[in-house]
């Protein structure tokens, strides 16, 4: 059972750390958040809902946010990592995890928009760079995994609405479908907006600012992260085809990146 006075203390420690987040989204400038929502509510709506044209996945999300933003090659190197991790988890009926559309974009835009694009990490030691990016990859996998139970909400929720659709087959009023049919899909284009502005604001509020006072130790641990997402795609594509002993994979993978990134 939760203390009484518990509720008093999280609402004295939060506040201000929900309100710095807020001033931090507010400081960006509006047009490039503007746009990271509204490519959050398309694709979003492209995930399962309209033209399903997989523009919506990681890897074209990222890129796509990071064009918004000026710098695709961000984009690029957020979103292929998270392609990699997740290329087995697709978003068919009730078989995936997590929301990755709205983590993607706001991970990306925040990243590019604060100065921790490619360009400005590049001027950072190599391991301090790596585990920048591999700080940011941490929250979009947390902004995914958190969104995964409001996706399944907003399902539930559409199900139960499209119930309704069962009298048109007493009184043929198919307008009732139409309209049960676009409010499902406002609910949905409300939810990639709603998310993409949350983790936009933890993220540039709260996130990205954390990142500099990690200890040294953290910082090379999040240098790998990256490196895990090869072998991290295999041991998916294993477990998904049946394949025995997927950590192999990911031991051998990790153990070749490791050797490629010293050669190098």
């Amino acid at each position: 059972m939760i203390p009484p006075g518990s509720a008093t203390v999280m609402l004295a420690t939060g506040a201000p750390l929900l309100a710095a987040a807020g001033a931090g989204l507010l400081a960006l400038p509006w047009l490039p958040v503007a746009l990271l929502a509204l490519l959050a509510m398309v694709l979003s709506l492209d995930e399962t809902a309209l033209a399903q044209t997989w523009l919506s996945q990681p890897l074209p999300a990222g890129l796509l946010a990071g064009a918004l933003c000026g710098d695709a090659a961000t984009g690029l190197a957020i979103g292929l990592p998270f392609q990699l991790v997740t290329l087995a988890n697709l978003p068919v009926g009730q078989t995936f995890t997590g929301e990755k559309v709205a983590a993607v974009v706001a991970g990306v835009g925040g990243a590019v928009l604060t100065g921790h694009a490619l360009p400005q990490l590049a001027r950072l030691a190599p391991e301090a760079a790596a585990g920048a990016l591999g700080w940011t990859l941490v929250a979009v996998c947390l902004f995914s995994l958190a969104g995964h139970k409001i996706v399944q909400i907003e399902r539930s929720t559409h199900f139960l609405w499209m119930l309704e659709g069962h009298r048109t087959l007493w009184d043929g009023r198919t307008e009732r479908l139409e309209r049960l049919q676009a409010r499902c899909l406002a609910a949905t284009a409300l939810r990639g907006l709603v998310l993409c502005l949350l983790w936009l604001t933890l993220m540039v509020g709260f996130w990205l600012p954390l990142y500099a006072l990690l200890p040294a130790r953290l910082v090379r641990a999040l240098a790998l992260l990256p490196l895990l997402a090869p072998p991290l795609a295999v041991a998916a594509l294993g477990d998904l085809y049946g394949w025995r002993n997927a950590w192999r994979w990911i031991a051998g993978g990790l153990t070749a990146a490791i050797l490629l990134a010293w050669r190098l």
